[in-house]
């Protein structure tokens, strides 16, 4: 649980300071690239701790770690457009996270049913 809370403040420390000091990324859509990956690795994260947490069945576990990961994504996206003057929010940003949940939820469950056929 702690690495997945480490990530999730690291991401959301990222996603509200002022970012125009640091070199741009030459990258076309780069930022899209990096919400996209950043919320696979969450998304996994979160995965492994609402496993150990929770004794539910395995696509309870999986609703509930997609439904917090976008939430969480939405949430930093209405931050950054309230809390900050220098950072906006962007819908294509989380659209961009939500896929890389999606991608991160499919890769569980192809994953999981791999494991299941070989037992």
């Amino acid at each position: 649980m702690a690495i997945s809370l480490i990530y999730s403040g690291l991401l959301l420390a990222v996603c509200l300071i002022n970012l125009n000091d640091f070199p741009k990324v030459a990258v076309e859509k780069g930022d899209k690239i990096f919400h996209f990956l950043a919320y696979i690795v969450f998304t996994f994260l979160w995965y492994n701790t609402f496993s150990k947490l929770f004794s539910a069945k395995f696509w309870k576990v999986i609703f509930i770690t997609i439904v917090f990961s976008i939430a969480f994504g939405i949430i930093i996206e209405l931050l950054q457009g309230s809390l900050t003057t220098f950072r906006t929010a962007d819908y294509h940003d989380v659209i961009a996270n939500s896929l890389g949940v999606m991608m991160a939820g499919i890769l569980i469950v192809s994953t999981r049913k791999r494991q299941v056929k070989k037992l």
